[in-house]
């Protein structure tokens, strides 16, 4: 699985340990003193979780608050989202402005979608309200993002496997095959090969 989810600053440092570039904090004989480590990224992100669960009413569940962060977070070298690889240093990227993460401009459209998932069934939605502006005749053109967030059942009697949770998600269309028969194709790929691992 991939940790960290999220990753924020925790300060710099140079790799011949020069240049140090730390946060802000106060030290155990109460001075204000300046340090680097990952766990300076928590605080953060946990403010950017309130920020987002207090913003949102009724109340939201934290998977949905957690989903709405991890949808929002980029790559800060890049500005878009994390490459393969990268993910296990850096998680899905460092969450953005929280309040465009709660808007939506007039070329977008934002669903969110919170249901109760049973082994073995599945939901399906058969419309997506895509914007008139990026509708062509009966073709789409834009970029369309899924984020898929959940809590996993946990029981500690399944030993090593007591979070495994295999879900799927999928966002395309269907078309008849050779047969006649209605067949659903998947039109957005993973970002990552290894969704597997997720």
């Amino acid at each position: 699985m991939i940790k960290p989810d999220l990753a924020h600053f925790g300060g710099n440092i140079g790799p011949d340990g020069s240049n140090l570039l730390g946060i802000s904090s106060v030290s155990g004989q109460k001075n204000v003193c300046e340090d680097v480590g990952t766990s300076f990224s928590a605080p953060p992100v946990a403010r950017q979780l309130a920020y987002v669960h207090h913003s949102i009413v009724p109340s939201p569940s934290a998977t949905l608050v957690r989903a709405i962060l991890t949808h929002n977070a980029r790559d800060l070298r890049t500005g878009g989202r994390v490459q393969d690889g990268d993910d296990h240093y850096i998680g899905f990227g460092t969450p953005g402005n929280v309040d465009r993460a709660l808007e939506c401009s007039p070329w977008m459209t934002t669903l969110v979608f919170e249901e109760t998932l049973r082994p073995g069934y599945f939901l399906e939605w058969d419309y997506f309200p895509y914007p008139p502006s990026l509708t062509r005749g009966n073709k789409f053109q834009g970029e369309t993002c899924m984020t898929l967030a959940f809590r996993p059942r946990r029981n500690p009697q399944w030993g090593s496997e007591y979070c495994e949770t295999h879900v799927e998600a999928h966002f395309g269309v269907y078309r008849n095959n050779k047969e006649g028969e209605e067949e659903f194709h998947g039109l957005v790929p993973p970002e990552r090969n290894n969704v597997h691992d997720l």
